[in-house]
């Protein structure tokens, strides 16, 4: 499962057992935080998920994870049952595991997990996850577990089309420095493609800005900024071959609707009371 998330080695303890508990302690912390991307299926609604990347709690190199977890795979596979690929993450997606779901009983489970050295596997059983340690088999459920499910069809790619300022051809580097700011302070990841584009059968600079995201209201909170800051007429945003125009007088409700996304109710006001 996850390792500790500290980067470095902590100072050393007054002795190796105290030491021992503290990694311990924040290893299940780390593991309590868990979420899962998978394509969730009707047909496997109880099974183990196990991962065998950094053996112990620590960090091993990638050639090593690589080969414990094609090890895995094969283990799993003489069980005559077919694996199916889980990444286990961080809660923040920061840190990633690639894991493997199979259905099996408990005492198998377990036993592999500790053959590839894990501290702790996960057991999705009638609607609830548990955490299970490999030593004790104390369990320990994981909270809200409908919403730790990462479904990756859920993360849709949107690209925003951002012109130059009204009256001008192209963008200072303050300018661009403040589109970065802008989407950086929603997104962790994008990327901006430059490019030359007509509108309104002017040629102006045009930035395509490629983003990937489950939360669809916040693309259109950043196409809402950036056409203040650059006083553009409108933004222009393409999903899935469907393109729309964002201007300040947008509902955006219908926007994401034309693109064929349900705005999730907690988002409603957020998304059309905007300052």
């Amino acid at each position: 499962m996850l390792r500790d998330p500290a980067k470095h080695d902590p100072p050393p303890a007054p002795n190796i057992i105290t030491h021992r508990i503290t990694m311990k302690a924040q290893t299940k912390a780390a593991c309590l935080d868990t979420v899962f991307e998978y394509l969730p299926s009707d047909t496997d609604p109880d099974f183990w998920v196990i991962t065998a990347y950094n053996p112990g709690g620590r960090p091993a190199n990638p050639g090593d994870n690589i080969g414990a977890d094609a090890r895995l795979r094969a283990e799993i596979r003489k069980l005559e049952i077919p694996p199916f690929r889980i990444n286990v993450l961080s809660h923040d997606e920061t840190h990633a595991e690639p894991g493997w779901g199979f259905p099996c009983d408990e005492a198998t489970a377990i036993g592999i997990a500790k053959k590839f050295r894990q501290q702790a596997v996960c057991h999705f059983t009638s609607g609830r996850i548990d955490l299970v340690d490999c030593k004790t088999l104390e369990r320990h459920p994981l909270e809200n577990p409908a919403t730790r499910i990462r479904n990756p069809r859920d993360l849709r790619h949107f690209t925003l089309f951002v012109g130059s300022p009204a009256g001008r051809g192209g963008l200072d580097p303050l300018e661009y420095a403040g589109v970065c700011t802008r989407i950086g302070a929603l997104f962790s990841g994008f990327t901006i493609q430059r490019a030359g584009g007509y509108f309104q059968s002017r040629f102006e600079e045009t930035l395509l800005i490629h983003i990937a995201t489950r939360e669809a209201h916040k693309v259109l909170e950043v196409a809402h900024s950036l056409r203040c800051f650059l006083n553009q007429e409108g933004i222009g945003i393409s999903h899935h071959g469907i393109y729309q125009r964002i201007r300040d007088w947008t509902d955006d409700e219908l926007i994401l609707a034309s693109l064929g996304i349900a705005l999730p109710p907690a988002s409603n006001n957020a998304v059309n009371n905007r300052p």
